[in-house]
């Protein structure tokens, strides 16, 4: 995005407050944005902060928190757009995709080393025919230690994915142990028929 000229009527208008927003979005630094504003990110700062000279005070409360309102509302989106794609990483619901060109030969044989078509190459790219071939990523085990890091108390606390995993069978086990006899003997039943299904 080239730079702007301004004048006082920008920084109140719906294009001021989109080029914040949509550079937020892309997890812009506040000297990037006053940079493609084309003003010097000590004016950027102040006008953050509702320490803008040129605005009097009601110009400065009012813009300065629609400025960070606009900026913080931009880059929490970003950050859940990334927290998604990070937890579908971990959880194996990523897909990788690979795109191959199908190619044909040229007229010239690759005997025009300045054919317009295949360079002299011999081979010339279909770009409107290309297969795409997509695969799911399998779950990723630092991935999951990561959020569960970020998210799990119980990881926290234990410190040890050995640990949490004991604690885990632990905590069914005991579960398993309350149950009444009938529920435990019901849980067997199914088991044994899944169990027999699959062999099938």
């Amino acid at each position: 995005m080239g730079k702007i000229r301004l004048d006082d009527k920008f920084f109140d208008s719906e294009q001021f407050y989109s080029i914040i927003k949509n550079l937020g979005k892309v997890y812009a630094t506040d000297k990037q944005i006053a940079a493609v504003l084309d003003i010097s990110p000590e004016t950027f700062s102040r006008m953050k902060n509702g320490r803008y000279p040129s605005w009097d005070e009601k110009q400065n409360k009012e813009r300065s928190e629609k400025i960070n309102q606009v900026l913080t509302h931009a880059r929490e989106n970003a950050n859940t757009l990334l927290v998604d794609a990070y937890f579908n990483l971990a959880i194996g619901k990523a897909v990788s995709k690979t795109i191959r060109y199908v190619q044909s030969k040229c007229e010239c044989g690759g005997a025009d080393k300045e054919c317009p078509y295949c360079g002299g190459t011999g081979w010339i790219t279909l770009t409107d025919k290309a297969i795409v071939q997509e695969q799911q990523l399998p779950p990723n085990p630092q991935a999951i230690a990561t959020l569960l890091n970020h998210y799990s108390e119980d990881w926290k606390r234990t410190g040890s994915p050995d640990v949490y995993i004991e604690e885990e069978y632990a905590r069914l086990a005991k579960m398993i142990d309350e149950l009444p006899d009938e529920a435990i003997d019901r849980i067997t039943e199914k088991i044994n028929e899944l169990h027999y299904e699959n062999r099938e």
